[in-house]
């Protein structure tokens, strides 16, 4: 998952690119900054301004979900802020959501999956949960995206070994 995994790394996030725009029009002096109704149609033509430019990119991009949600790597230390990254195409605004703890796993340890606990209110530990990538969404939300052929390669490798798993639920059941 190397190629995938540079990939990634290089996604924007619109709220980047939103806050870039908002610092542009504050120094071209285009709005008051005290006035909230300026401050509200500065931010909309900042937003309408982001989009276009990265849907002239060609670029998929990137929101964090639920913001306020802290999660501190148990491996690194490392704290993050948000529960998903929501990818979006900009051409095909085909979109998909995916665990932040997912995304850091893969960026800063190189894993496509990671196990935790399931724990009781007893602090009794109940099993795993397991998470790995869902590739075939990922590739619906990178088609007819410049993506690198390599990180395609490697998504399609990856769908095609799920879509060989059999489902925990299913297990003994004839499937």
């Amino acid at each position: 998952m190397e190629a995938f995994r540079e990939f990634l790394s290089t996604l924007p996030r619109l709220a980047d690119r939103l806050m870039e725009r908002l610092a542009d029009a504050l120094d071209e002096g285009t709005f008051d900054h005290n006035n909230a109704d300026e401050l509200r149609l500065a931010y909309k033509e900042a937003q309408q301004i982001a989009l276009e430019k990265i849907e002239d990119e060609k670029l998929p991009y990137y929101g964090i979900v639920y913001g306020q949600v802290l999660w501190k790597c148990p491996q690194c230390g490392e704290e993050t802020k948000g529960a998903y990254w929501e990818i979006s195409n900009p051409i095909t605004k085909e979109r998909g959501m995916f665990r932040v703890r997912l995304i850091h796993e893969l960026l800063a340890h190189g894993a496509d999956d990671y196990s935790e606990p399931i724990v009781n209110l007893s602090e009794v530990q109940m099993g795993f949960d397991e998470h790995t990538w869902d590739a075939k969404k990922m590739l619906k939300v990178l088609d007819g995206l410049p993506v690198p052929p390599a990180a395609i390669q490697e998504l399609q490798d990856m769908a095609a070994k799920q879509k060989q798993l059999v489902p925990a639920w299913a297990v003994g059941k004839g499937a």
